[in-house]
């Protein structure tokens, strides 16, 4: 239990509120899912989303019918259906960032994956002993790679049940077995895009009765690291090979090549209980989740339980809530630093909020949403935020009924970043050496600019504002590349010119107009001299 003293946050909060400017985030699209007649489950880093839907009718409308396995990606429904599976029930299990969806047939029998164009049946490793027949078999991450890791259960059907249970790692059809040596039984916790893999096993104990629990990792070399010896709960392994840890009682911490590193909470002063839940990772390190503390104040006498967003990065801790004393929780981060959660607004509703650039804020007030979401949201209470590396938000909405257990979808949104719109125009494409060509660029749903080429020293390169005008020139024969790059968050948009800088004025020939005297081609006044003189001469 730690608790951070008042000096140490109120100069975190100084150093965020310094720190703090407009967030870099994009305008959106919103999609409704729920009018499309899809209901994700989840989504992978590309944006792209998998989960159930009703049948398509003659025409392509909904209609009612078993549930099965789509994947929604860049504005397309494909539905999948094995060719040897008869179109009934398919269960969607997962997708990875490969955009490849895995599912099973409705007895779970089966195991398939698709992967953008085609269908393969993954099939469970041969049982190493008759004696200890298959029992179960499922799939329990897959990464962009395409690598497949999951769990099979060997042991007789009659009681007492003896049985065992293998991890395994499929490497585009090759499989092979994770238990490092002396493991009774593993399951598999996580896997990271190099192939590393985090295990919980059970090894026969020397010294108790019971088997010893082990959280460790077995890294693509095949060598094994043990983290932890007791159970915990894993929350996450980065490509970093970091591992998230909760321990319940025990501080929560981070795990890297250079140790432990507690995962402190930042708690009102005179507060107890004071605990970190940490519930996502991203591939630099940085950790979200919330400080929970029971505390009183004299506007709530009664003691209470308190939440508040929580991201810990580099070593320090930070309160990220939005503005408003209810409580929130950060869920998710991505590699960014962009964090998304929910929290209880001032009128005591459950709301989505997004955290960038040091501020927190509502979804509804990025540009392009607005109310797009009230109405779903009115009719919830508990709503569920994911955000990818590509900066898609997916927004689920939940009514929870804690008193008759149940649990009411109302809708989900997808929030799709909008790609900025650029132009760039010089003044002339073909100008003599040291002319002046004016560069004029203008955007749309840009945050800022950056432009680059150009000549030597012009001063071209660099920072610019989201439109204006810029005039340069070359005082060397060349053909000059001017570019500009307009971003919003992860997404941007280019654009570039080509400038002929030459040591003699181009042909501008196209711009003459007859009857106003000014530059004549000097052949021209030659050919008209040589006819001159030959009519003196016939004259004469």
């Amino acid at each position: 239990m730690r608790v951070m003293n008042s000096i140490l946050c109120a100069t975190l909060l100084l150093l965020g509120a310094n720190l703090a400017a407009a967030p870099d985030l994009p305008t959106y699209a919103v999609t409704d899912l729920k009018a499309l007649g899809i209901w994700p489950i989840s989504m992978n880093e590309r944006g792209d989303l998998y989960g159930r839907e009703t049948s398509v009718a003659p025409g392509g409308s909904r209609a009612p019918g078993p549930p099965h396995t789509y994947l929604f990606s860049a504005g397309f429904v494909t539905e999948l259906f094995p060719p040897t599976v008869a179109p009934n029930v398919t269960i969607p299990m997962l997708l990875n960032d490969a955009g490849h969806v895995f599912f099973a047939t409705d007895t779970y029998t089966h195991w398939w994956v698709y992967d953008g164009a085609s269908y393969r049946r993954i099939e469970p490793p041969a049982p190493a002993d008759a004696h200890y027949p298959l029992r179960d078999f499922g799939i329990s991450a897959s990464n962009a790679a395409g690598q497949i890791v999951g769990v099979a259960l060997y042991g007789p059907d009659t009681y007492p049940y003896p049985s065992f249970s293998l991890a395994w790692l499929d490497d585009g059809g090759v499989m092979q077995m994770l238990n490092p040596l002396g493991a009774r039984s593993c399951s598999v916790q996580g896997l990271n895009n190099w192939g590393d893999v985090a295990l919980m096993c059970l090894f026969d104990s020397s010294t108790e009765p019971t088997y010893r629990s082990v959280l460790g990792v077995r890294y693509r070399d095949g060598s094994w690291r043990e983290i932890e010896d007791r159970i915990v709960q894993f929350v996450g392994l980065n490509d970093s090979r970091a591992v998230l840890v909760e321990r319940g009682s025990v501080p929560s911490y981070l795990f890297d090549d250079a140790g432990a590193h507690v995962i402190d909470p930042i708690c009102d002063e005179g507060s107890s209980n004071c605990d970190a839940w940490v519930r996502n990772l991203n591939d630099r390190g940085e950790v979200v989740g919330s400080s929970i503390f029971t505390t009183s104040t004299p506007q709530l006498p009664q003691v209470g339980s308190v939440s508040r967003a929580l991201l810990w990065r580099n070593g320090l801790s930070a309160d990220i809530s939005p503005p408003g004393n209810g409580n929130s929780e950060a869920t998710e981060i991505n590699n960014h630093g962009v964090a998304v959660g929910q929290y209880i607004n001032e009128a005591g509703k459950n709301r989505p909020f997004i955290y960038a650039s040091g501020t927190s804020m509502d979804l509804a007030e990025l540009r392009g949403v607005g109310a797009a979401l009230d109405l779903t949201l009115a009719e919830s209470n508990w709503p569920v935020v994911r955000i990818a590396d590509s900066g898609h938000i997916l927004v689920s909405s939940y009514m929870l009924d804690s008193s008759r257990k149940t649990t009411v979808w109302n809708g989900a949104h997808l929030l799709t970043p909008v790609v900025p719109t650029l132009s760039l125009t010089p003044s002339d494409t073909a100008v003599q050496v040291g002319t002046p060509v004016t560069l004029t660029w203008s955007s749309q749903n840009a945050n800022y600019c950056v432009a680059g080429g150009g000549s030597s020293g012009d001063g071209w390169a660099g920072d610019r504002a989201t439109s204006g005008q810029a005039t340069l020139t070359s005082n060397a024969p060349a053909t000059v590349q001017y570019s500009i790059r307009c971003s919003a968050g992860p997404v941007s948009g280019d654009s570039k010119v080509s400038v002929a800088f030459n040591l003699v004025p181009p042909d501008d020939s196209h711009k003459r107009k007859s009857g106003g005297g000014g530059y004549v081609d000097v052949l021209v006044v030659l050919g008209l001299a040589g006819l001159g003189l030959g009519r003196r001469r016939k004259a004469a």
